[in-house]
């Protein structure tokens, strides 16, 4: 046992020295000394948790065994919560700053669902008819519990973007939630979900950039451990935050079953208090946050939208929503039809739901496996084995099941993929690099030759250009109708220097709505002669 509580240590060991160094490679530390400091600094952290692997004894021979694995925790959550906050430079995403102003809209009594938003000093989320994301599509809590902190900061005059520490201080409080749940049988692997609050900060979904994940996922972790109403109000408390933790509450409540209805009246309750004052304030507005991604372009970093947005198989937007909505009802059934079995599966379960949605970003993802560690410290609890899943008497039963939802999802995508065919208006025939860009290292501007394919005028909403280490790179372009079977020349461009192609390959998306035609170009220096060739051609056609 404490050959593995020591091989814990120096895994979190490990992940400090490495997150501090990813993190150093992220951030220009010339032009942030302090944070540079901070993390030059913190390699002391992973040293003295591997000097306390190493020498258990060193602090105290009498000391119990739980209490260095105390020291370890608080050293990995004092070294996180110091690194991230000298990380914050801003919002860092639009969420953060939406939330930031529709705070300031609702302590001067305008109601945030009716207000237009646009962001000032960060990327925006771009819509596929190629318009910005400007409402407010987030339940009430996501900004009411930021309140007081940013009101903190008005008064105290703190720029009000370290509201960012609101979700640093949650990422700490889930970590010792899960520790603390693993500390009462003193596990040797009790210490070790702290690791992933340096993954997500080094890698994934880091707090002090903008993502607040860890709030509703720390209620969630609430509302696990926690029984009867306590139980309900954290789960109120996580779905009134956050819309991903609508796929947990389900499979939450079943889990609840045996004190359910204890739960529910904390669950509804809560719920109410905090949703019904702005649901009367503006019904129509409030009813914005039941919401989905399909109006947005996709951005996927995992699930079957990869296929859709690298166009391999393209659907319908609506297929995914069907998708999520069919995998939901099956698993939900599978849950509690064998909720003996499957009870402490269900972190599982939204991991799958998701894998379907039409936007996969990394915060959607990376906090149920932390989430799961409470699932493995219950069942060692109470089983000193892990429970066998047979399946011989209930064979029929699922292979059944899985035979007709995969019937339904296969079905409907091939009924969505003919639609998408059938309408599909536009295809990118080739994309050209000005004559003055041809060996220039970055790129502003292209020309991208468009033909629309129907028999109908059409529009270009969007053009989008991927390199490999950036997928969201939105450019302007000249805006024009295009008639029916005809062929134009679109200039894209931007004047974002953080937007320059600086690749040798990179892919150009052009969008009508929702319909993508896409165009992988590589860069060929010794191919400049044919390049102007054609550039040439283009532009005596043009006049």
């Amino acid at each position: 046992m404490d050959l593995k509580r020591f091989i814990a240590y120096i895994i979190i060991g490990s992940i400090i020295l490495s997150a501090t160094f990813i993190i150093s490679y992220r951030v220009n530390i010339l032009n942030n000394p302090i944070t540079a400091a901070i993390l030059a600094l913190s390699f002391f952290s992973a040293v003295a948790i591997f000097i306390i692997a190493l020498n258990p004894n060193i602090i105290n021979p009498e000391r119990k065994i739980s209490r260095i694995d105390d020291i370890i925790v608080t050293i990995s959550v004092m070294t996180y919560t110091l690194i991230s906050i000298f990380l914050i430079k801003g919002y860092d995403t639009d969420d953060m700053e939406y939330i930031s102003f529709a705070i300031n809209y609702f302590i001067h009594g305008l109601n945030p669902y009716l207000q237009s938003y646009h962001p000032q000093n960060v990327g925006a989320t771009y819509l596929l008819n190629g318009n910005i994301a400007s409402t407010y599509i987030y339940p009430p809590l996501s900004f009411l519990i930021y309140t007081p902190l940013y009101l903190t900061f008005i008064l105290t005059h703190i720029k009000l973007y370290y509201i960012n520490i609101l979700n640093i201080i949650f990422e700490d409080i889930l970590a010792i939630i899960v520790y603390k749940e693993g500390r009462k049988r003193e596990d040797p692997i009790a210490t070790l979900p702290v690791i992933f609050i340096f993954i997500t900060s080094g890698l994934l979904a880091p707090s002090f950039a903008g993502v607040n994940s860890s709030i509703w996922a720390a209620f969630i972790a609430l509302s696990y451990v926690y029984k009867g109403k306590k139980s309900g109000i954290f789960l109120a408390l996580a779905d009134s935050f956050n819309q991903i933790p609508w796929l947990i509450t389900p499979f939450l409540l079943i889990y609840k079953k045996k004190d359910i209805q204890e739960v529910l009246k904390g669950f509804l309750i809560s719920t109410l208090i905090i949703n019904v004052p702005f649901l009367i304030w503006n019904p129509y507005a409030f009813l914005h946050i039941i919401t989905l991604d399909e109006k947005t372009i996709p951005v996927a970093f995992t699930g079957f939208t990869i296929f859709n947005f690298t166009t391999l198989f393209n659907v319908e937007p609506w297929f995914f929503t069907y998708a999520m909505a069919v995998s939901g009802i099956f698993l939900i059934y599978i849950y509690y039809r064998f909720f003996d079995r499957l009870k402490e599966s269900l972190w599982v379960f939204p991991l799958i739901i998701m894998w379907f949605s039409w936007r996969t970003l990394t915060s959607y993802f990376i906090m149920w496996p932390q989430l799961m560690f409470l699932s493995i410290f219950n069942i060692n609890i109470y089983n000193t084995e892990l429970p066998k899943f047979h399946l011989s008497i209930n064979r029929k039963e699922i292979l059944s099941m899985l035979f007709v939802l995969l019937v339904s999802l296969v079905s409907a995508g091939e009924i969505s993929h003919i639609q998408y065919v059938d309408q599909d208006p536009i295809h990118v025939i080739n994309v050209i690099i000005p004559k003055n860009e041809c060996n220039s290292t970055y790129i502003n501007q292209l020309y991208i030759i468009v033909k629309n394919v129907k028999n109908e005028t059409v529009n270009i909403t969007l053009v989008r250009v991927s390199i490999p280490n950036c997928l969201n790179m939105v450019w302007n372009f000249t805006k024009l109708e295009i008639p029916p079977n005809s062929t134009v020349i679109v200039l894209a461009y931007t004047h974002n220097p953080s937007l320059y192609i600086n690749s040798t390959s990179f892919t150009v998306q052009v969008y009508s709505n929702c319909y993508i035609s896409s165009y992988k170009v590589i860069r060929n220096f010794t191919e400049y002669n044919i390049t102007l060739t054609h550039e040439t051609s283009i532009n005596t056609t043009r006049t």
